[in-house]
């Protein structure tokens, strides 16, 4: 299910270049995705417990970052300058 509480750390925001993806919750595998506005995915890449995720090439504006481990999955919004 959705899980909003998962502890999940998206930093900077707002980003640039690069995006650290941090979670407490130990997973061996985690699937980062990366939605525009219209719900459209962009990106999607697969990270351990925390990893940086290049994000340059983006166009400017707002997505979704959605992380799935396990059970989990979480959203958060973040702005791309």
């Amino acid at each position: 299910g959705i899980d909003n509480s998962m502890e999940l750390n998206v930093s900077p925001n707002p980003v640039l270049h690069s995006l650290h993806i941090e979670m407490a919750e130990t997973a061996n595998e985690a699937t980062v995705q990366i939605y525009n506005l219209q719900g459209a995915l962009v990106q999607q890449s697969s990270i351990a417990n925390q990893a940086d995720v290049s994000i340059e090439h983006l166009a400017s504006g707002m997505y979704m970052v959605r992380v799935n481990a396990g059970n989990y999955s979480a959203y958060r919004r973040i702005v791309k300058q």
